[in-house]
């Protein structure tokens, strides 16, 4: 298929945080930047880019948390530019593909959704837990959208050209009030973008499941481009997936578009760049930086991730700290040997260049023999005169 924001925290009566944002240019992407503290014990940074400047397909990440109820949410949307490839005019004669306003349209809805959800009682929450409102919503709005934009349609007719089509990853999570050391968690998605959970003793954990009609692994799926068996849009059914579930601090969880891993050669690769940068960074912006950096060299599509970290109290050092005896892990188990076979087909590379070289060297060679010999042989072989 198929980030920099800028945070200002600004509370309110009902002490949400709202974010402004602040345009960054950049050679290869343009992108927002953003870091933010959301309450004591946690830690927020979110990462996007879109490859074309103004022209992403994906929305900007959602990353919101209510002190009072102890919960938030964090979130992305993937546009679907193949399906969702029809261009539509604006007002002011300005022109989008279907699946850049679906991206859009579907953070506004999820938003304005949980910013209420997020001061109701937990009760209320479970009792919803299978989130058949916002699905609703999200039908209403998107079908109504898709009549207002349709006043201005593409020219493109196709039977796989869905209005509107987007993906949606998002967490919403929420503090134990009996047990402070445990959240419940709920992972809602459509599509392909992910939602994971990183532990310090486990590692990373994809805790949604890739809705692609080829229905392989996260491994399989690197490989095989699968078309989506169930995405939000405006004119087939879809539906919203999701799962309760319930984890002890500290812990990260994250919310990622499939730019940040698709391009990867394994699920393994995304923990490692993950964790690389995390250990190579002295801070929460310098994390965030490497995170970028390490996108730009490899993504080949629009990037959108949030990660939120519970439980180390703001304390960048602790949670690097603790990561470290992981990172270290799979270095070992995966990447020394993966390293050490790079390393050899680097020297192959090298010794092909070379004999490349002078294979070159010897056709030329071969090519001025072959002039100058003629040149001695013909004065007793040409009689045609």
């Amino acid at each position: 298929m198929n980030q920099i924001l800028l945070l200002v925290d600004k509370p309110c009566a009902s002490r949400f945080f709202f974010h402004e944002c602040r345009r960054i240019k950049d050679t290869a992407f343009e992108g927002f930047e953003e870091e933010c503290k959301l309450s004591n014990d946690i830690l927020q940074i979110c990462v996007y880019m879109e490859k074309i400047p103004d022209r992403g397909e994906d929305a900007e990440p959602i990353s919101e948390y209510c002190e009072k109820s102890k919960s938030g949410l964090i979130s992305v949307f993937d546009g679907l530019g193949g399906a969702g490839s029809a261009v539509y005019e604006e007002k002011d004669n300005s022109s989008h593909t279907g699946a850049y306003f679906a991206s859009r349209l579907a953070k506004e809805i999820v938003s304005t959704y949980f910013k209420s959800h997020l001061q109701t009682e937990s009760t209320k929450i479970q009792a919803n837990a299978t989130w058949g409102d916002l699905k609703a919503e999200l039908e209403e709005k998107f079908k109504k959208r898709a009549v207002e934009l349709d006043k201005n349609p593409s020219k493109i007719k196709s039977p796989l050209i869905n209005r509107l089509p987007t993906t949606m990853a998002a967490i919403y999570f929420r503090e134990n009030t009996e047990n402070p050391k445990e959240y419940t968690y709920y992972p809602i998605w459509a599509g392909d973008s992910r939602c994971y959970v990183l532990k310090p003793s486990e590692g990373l954990q994809q805790i949604t499941q890739d809705e692609l009609k080829s229905q392989g692994d996260a491994f399989e799926n690197l490989l095989n481009d699968s078309p989506l068996s169930n995405y939000i849009n405006a004119d087939i059914a879809f539906t919203l997936q999701s799962r309760k579930l319930k984890l002890e601090i500290p812990c990260v969880l994250l919310v990622a578009t499939d730019g940040c891993f698709s391009y990867l050669p394994t699920p393994i690769h995304f923990e490692d760049l993950l964790l690389s940068t995390l250990d190579a960074a002295e801070d929460k912006k310098r994390w965030k930086e490497n995170l970028k950096d390490k996108f730009q060299g490899i993504a080949g599509d629009d990037v959108s991730m949030a990660i939120v970290a519970i439980g180390w109290d703001d304390d960048f050092k602790a949670l690097k700290r603790q990561f470290k005896g992981r990172y270290n892990s799979i270095k070992k188990k995966y990447f020394d040997r993966l390293d050490e076979l790079n390393q050899k087909m680097d020297e192959f590379n090298r010794k092909i260049d070379n004999l490349t070289q002078k294979k070159e060297e010897h056709i030329r060679e071969r090519k001025d023999l072959h002039k100058k010999f003629w040149e001695e042989y013909k004065s007793n072989y040409d009689r045609t005169k």
